[in-house]
Parts: C-alpha cells; structure tokens; sequence
C-alpha cells in the first residue's frame, strides 16, 4: 500500500497502490488528500468484499464486449429451444439479426474497439447526431442505443464489472415523434393488390396481404417457419417476439387462405427476411408513388397499422365488436394495453356504439 507522488504532464500527481487480500488496485489523483482518502476507501472495501476491480473493463472493448454477449445469448437461446427444430431456426434467425448490426457499429462508433470504461455520454451523442447526419431513421438509432445500454447491464450485472456506469440511460432522449396513424383511403387497397399481383415473386402478394389482413410485426413475419403454424386448429406459434412470453396466435380464415395461396418456403414460410421484405416494399412503394397511384408514404408498418384497425372495426350482426381488445392483443402482440387504446380504441367511430341495439 502506498501514495506516492508522480510527475505528469500537468504538473505532479498522486498514485495509490494497494494490493490486499490477491485484489489489486492503481490509480492516480490530482491531489494528496483525494489519493488519500481513496486509498482507505479501497482498503475498506477489499476487506469487506464489495472492491471491485476496474481492470476487466479497462481491457474489455466494446467490440469484445459485443461478440461475448451475442455468444452467450446464442448458447442460452439455443438452451431454451432444444429439441425443437423451429424455436432452434427461430433462435439462429434472432442471433443472425443482432450479428447484422455489427458492421453499422464498426462502420460508425467510433469507440467501437475502445475500452468500456473509456465510453462516455458524450460519445454516445456524437454517434447520434452522425446518424441523424446519415438519415438514419429515429427508431433505428433507438434500437442501436439499446443494444448499447443491453451490453452495459450484462456486463455490470453478468460479468461482475460494477465499476461500470451505463451511460445510455444520462443521453438526451431523442424527440418524441407522433404515432403514424396512416389507413389506407379511396381506392389504394384494390391498387396495392392488383400492382403486387404483378410482382414475379411468388410470395410478394401473400406478404403485402399478410400484412395488410392478419399485421405482425414484419420481424416476426420474416420469422415464421413452417413448423411454427398448425392448419388445423388454426394457430401460430410465436416463441419469441417482442412480448415478455411466447403466444399462439389465432389465424382468422383471411390468413388461412393466404397461407394456402402460395408455396412456403422450407427455413422461411415467405422466404426472405425482414431486411429483404422491407426492401422489396420500399421498391414497390417508391414505384407506386412515382406512378402517382398513391399520394402519401405508405410503409408495410402502417399495413399493420390497417389490419389493427380492422380488428376492432369487426361487428356482429347485433353491431356489437366482434373481437375484445384482449383477443386482439393475443394477434398483433402489442406489448401494452396503453398503445392499443391510445391507437385505436381512442379513435374508433363513437357513432358505431350509438348504433348498436339496447344502447
């Protein structure tokens, strides 16, 4: 144990070293009395247990640090769906993705292969406003800043770095951007149809009415395989999705007729995944648009958005809802009540229950 005196490029600094109990700690201060008093919080804390080494993240980057949590997500995925070959694609799929998004990292944080420790707010910021600069949409740089926030918890909580300190959470929050409350209107329904009917891909059509009729996430539609749906009582299972617990979703005789309007595919049952499908939409949307056969955006959320909406607009021949916001909620997987009611119950037609019978 000692505090020694060091000169450093700013004048002299304090360095306490204390090795006790096989723990080690070195670090220098500004001034004698902070080294000090350092010094005996360190001491105080190896012989109570709770010291904690800064070491692990000063030599774990965020590039080490990224590929060590993707692994043992995988094994503990993988873990989870033994024995079932679909959760098993399932799994491969959702680790796929999170691997996808390195190169954006690599490409763009700069303290991608920097130590841990050495991350700050201000970087985070930084790496923000570059994206903003590049117009990459909100919600992209919000899932990005969470998969930062996710690895800084792992590693506190999971690899014993509690010397760490999360720095997504003290980041300004990025404004707060309106619900898109996009339906189709006129006549865009039969022209989206009858343009995708055009389309060579054989599954193009069944995904634009997939969306438009049954609206999944485009994530989890990607990830539909075929083992995961049962034709005969009319369910889809869904073991992992943005919920906190798998669900079976019921399959209304429109998706029924989807699903047996087209070939599955054998890893994929519309054969691409979620970045290929919002490509190919972004193509036909774009074309639709130049064409002037639509006027206003139209992305494949907003398909979902429609079949949403139709869920709660279905009625009984009495003009009673056909379906309760529970029943819908088992469908599109919305992880609040609060979003379904701010969305859609808030904004249906007040004039439908005046009409129904006894009201």
């Amino acid at each position: 144990m000692a505090v020694d005196e060091v000169a450093g490029k700013t004048g002299s600094r304090w360095r306490v070293r204390v090795s006790r109990n096989g723990q080690k700690f070195n670090k220098t201060y500004r001034t004698k009395s902070k080294a000090k008093s350092e010094e005996a919080n360190v001491i105080k804390a190896m012989d109570d247990g709770t010291f904690h080494s800064e070491i692990p993240s000063k030599q774990l980057t965020f590039e080490e640090a990224y590929h060590k949590w993707i692994d043992e997500i995988e094994v503990e995925r993988l873990q989870l769906s033994k024995g079932n070959d679909a959760k098993t694609k399932r799994a491969k799929t959702y680790i796929s993705d999170k691997k996808n998004k390195i190169p954006a990292f690599r490409g763009n944080f700069k303290k991608f292969k920097s130590a841990l420790n050495t991350i700050g707010v201000s970087d985070l910021a930084s790496y923000r406003n570059q994206r903003r600069a590049m117009s990459i949409a909100e919600n992209t740089i919000k899932r990005e800043m969470n998969i930062i926030s996710i690895i800084f918890k792992h590693a506190i909580g999971e690899w014993g770095m509690e010397n760490l300190t999360n720095p997504v959470p003290k980041l300004r929050p990025p404004p707060k951007t309106p619900s898109r409350d996009r339906r189709l209107v006129g006549n865009e329904e039969s022209i989206i149809l009858s343009e995708a009917a055009k389309d060579t891909r054989h599954w193009f059509l069944p995904l634009v009415k997939w969306q438009m009729f049954v609206g999944l996430r485009v994530g989890e539609t990607a990830s539909i395989t075929p083992d995961d749906i049962d034709l005969e009582n009319r369910l889809l299972d869904m073991p992992f999705n943005k919920m906190d617990y798998a669900r079976k979703v019921p399959l209304s005789k429109e998706a029924i007729e989807i699903l047996a309007s087209f070939m599955w595919g054998k890893e994929r049952v519309f054969h691409v995944a979620e970045g290929s499908m919002s490509a190919a939409w972004l193509t036909f949307k774009n074309d639709l648009m130049n064409r002037g056969l639509i006027e206003e955006n139209l992305t494949l959320h907003d398909l979902r958005h429609e079949a949403t909406s139709r869920y709660f607009e279905k009625r009984r021949p009495d003009g009673t809802a056909l379906l309760q916001i529970y029943e819908v909620r088992q469908i599109t997987g919305h992880k609040t009540l609060d979003v379904m009611f701010n969305t859609y119950v808030n904004k249906f037609d007040p004039s439908l229950v005046v009409a129904i019978d006894g009201f």
